[in-house]
């Protein structure tokens, strides 16, 4: 893992679901997606400890002078090197979701990490993009909420990037939305100042079930949610 005495990370592998639509085998490829990460941040943790091993054993390593910081790298799994800032990542919790157009979210898979939107409210939940229990328009429904705004746009739900949790994110929360239907769907308002980065773990389309724009349902989730956030519903 060195070039030189650089370190050089190893490389997660972003699950690519774009061709993948039926709804049960994307369940399974986004667990396997979780699993594998899992054991990526292993790898990553041994990479690192190796790397510092090395260095402490030449010669002229100046551990007075940075052995704090290498001790703790060899320790923590980081998402790059010993400047910057450890995962951080809830290892225990489920994937978190990002929606957006295509082109953003396939350019977040290809860098491999999100790390923010600057000056907009992002959204993210706990929603899969294959869910059976909700639909596009109550997707949409709850995303005009989280961002209080009156339109999302038409890509706004095109695709997804799969994270786990951090606890940057959590710090970055402004408000929390609860959804219960058949399962529990959990939106989350991030700041538009506030940043957290995140590796990728799975990139690919988003299909919900019958992709309604607007539906029965879709105005009942409003007229509910508005009613528990103290406002009324036309």
């Amino acid at each position: 893992m060195q070039e030189g005495m650089g370190y050089v990370r190893p490389i997660f592998n972003v699950f690519d679901l774009q061709h993948l639509i039926d709804p049960n085998k994307a369940e399974l490829v986004l667990s396997d997606a979780r699993g594998a990460y899992l054991e990526f941040v292993q790898v990553v943790g041994s990479a690192q400890s190796s790397w510092v091993s090395t260095l402490i054993g030449h010669k002229d390593f100046p551990y007075d002078v940075i052995g704090d910081i290498l001790t703790e790298f060899a320790t923590t799994p980081c998402l790059h090197g010993p400047t910057l800032s450890p995962l951080n990542a809830i290892f225990d919790a489920p994937l978190m979701y990002l929606y957006g157009p295509l082109t953003k979210m396939e350019g977040y898979a290809h860098k491999r990490f999100y790390d923010g939107s600057p000056g907009r409210v992002a959204v993210v939940c706990t929603t899969p993009p294959y869910s059976k229990s909700i639909t596009r328009g109550e997707m949409r429904s709850c995303h005009k909420i989280m961002r209080s705004a009156s339109f999302v746009g038409e890509d706004a739900l095109e695709a997804f990037i799969a994270f786990l949790p951090t606890t940057s994110l959590w710090r970055s929360i402004r408000f929390r939305l609860d959804v219960l239907k058949e399962q529990a769907h959990i939106f989350f308002s991030l700041s538009s100042t506030a940043r957290f980065c995140c590796e990728v773990v799975s990139f690919g389309r988003a299909y919900f079930p019958g992709d309604l724009e607007e539906s029965v349902s879709s105005r009942g989730i409003v007229k509910n949610v508005l009613g528990c956030l103290g406002y009324s519903a036309a």
